[in-house]
């Protein structure tokens, strides 16, 4: 069963939705948190399908969309990282606290910058996340824009010159640039100690999988790394999404309980 919800975080109104399994909760549940300039559907609907599979395996799965983007309040504009972490972070405590979740198995997913949302906020509350997992995790967008200059291969030159970038047919405005300058992502995140799964494609070209590996760094006693061969950084085809989904249902039914070993390629 799925259902609209709507939180209000300070000012702001977010839209999201929530999967309920069949049966007699209170269940195990996630948070699904999306990548840059995307929604709480996922890329081609990636996180309402995962969405479906984690419900059939009897987890509530919450989906919201952070502000500025999808159908939540707030301008594209000013996004920056740290916004979105205040805003997960806001969204753990809420969904926490659904009559129908167990917040003693409370997991998160990232997707992307969501990966990096969600592993801060994971080290910054790390009592309140049971596992976590993340999928192609974009820790580039520091070395990108700090480093290369750019944000998905456009040079930030351009926001000095006329005030925004267009991304996708929305404004972006210089409040990101600003905002990474202040990231700590690896430091921040190895607070947390709980079961981390990462699964990233070896030709992902948007967020290169050493961004993912470096994770392993970070994670050294607790966390896994899949490999897919020939993964993009969308996971578009089937056969990879096929892999991806399954991975991760895997990983949550484990509850983030048991140990395994820590490499693997698909």
């Amino acid at each position: 069963m799925k259902k609209t919800l709507v939180y209000k975080h300070k000012d702001t109104l977010l839209q999201g939705s929530v999967h309920i399994p069949e049966g007699k909760g209170p269940f195990p549940a996630l948070l699904m948190l999306h990548g840059f300039a995307s929604n709480r559907m996922g890329n081609q609907d990636s996180f309402v399908r995962m969405g479906n599979q984690l419900e059939s395996a009897g987890f509530v799965v919450f989906r919201f969309d952070f502000s500025g983007c999808g159908e939540s309040e707030g301008d594209f504009f000013d996004l920056t990282v740290s916004r979105e972490i205040e805003e997960a972070i806001a969204l753990i405590h809420f969904c926490r606290q659904h009559p129908e979740v167990d917040p003693d198995q409370f997991h998160l997913l990232g997707m992307s910058l969501g990966s990096v949302v969600a592993s801060i906020a994971a080290g910054k509350h790390p009592e309140l996340i049971k596992s976590l997992c993340l999928w192609s995790p974009a820790a580039v967008i520091v070395d990108e824009i700090m480093k290369q200059g750019t944000i998905q291969g456009k040079s930030v030159d351009i926001i000095k010159k006329q005030g925004y970038m267009d991304i996708r047919g929305r404004k972006l405005g210089p409040a990101l640039i600003e905002d990474v300058k202040t990231l700590d992502i690896y430091g921040t995140a190895k607070s947390y100690q709980g079961l981390v799964k990462i699964i990233h494609g070896d030709a992902d070209d948007i967020a290169p999988i050493v961004y993912g590996e470096k994770y392993m760094e970070v994670y050294p006693e607790s966390a896994e790394l899949v490999t897919v061969s020939g993964a993009d950084h969308g996971w578009a085809s089937l056969e990879d999404r096929g892999i991806l989904f399954d991975e991760t249902e895997r990983f949550f039914l484990r509850g983030g309980n048991e140990n395994e070993d820590n490499t693997g390629e698909q």
